[in-house]
């Protein structure tokens, strides 16, 4: 984990703040997962794609690259979800701790997407 992950990470648990705050926190940090996590995974999904037009004629390795793409699409649908964050609701999770709940705290589709999320406005400063 880096450092600055760490802060933000510290900052979101440390002292009493408002609910704006911590959107924008937890907002800031998600922008920085999501252009983390996209990059390797645009890479992994080239090569998949690539392995996938040389190599067609073995069913197990196709069966395998097709496995590892829809676990791709599975994390880049879950980026979309970090990226679209409209508040912080929390899940409880293992051993009394507490985790953000995607699933809860993204935008709806009825909600105006004219509106820039936090995380979108963020990331086009």
């Amino acid at each position: 984990m880096t450092s600055d992950t760490k802060n933000k990470i510290d900052k979101i648990s440390s002292a009493p703040c408002s609910e704006a705050e911590r959107l924008r926190t937890v907002s800031s940090m998600a922008g920085t997962i999501a252009h983390e996590f996209n990059n390797p995974l645009a890479v992994i999904r080239n090569s998949t794609d690539v392995l996938l037009m040389r190599e067609s004629s073995d069913p197990a390795l196709v069966s395998t690259l097709e496995k590892i793409n829809k676990q791709i699409d599975r994390m880049k649908e879950l980026v979309h979800r970090l990226l679209n964050i409209k508040d912080i609701r929390e899940i409880d999770y293992a051993m009394g701790d507490r985790i953000l709940d995607i699933h809860r705290s993204m935008k709806k589709d009825g909600d105006s997407l004219s509106r820039k999320s936090p995380i979108t406005s963020y990331l086009h400063r």
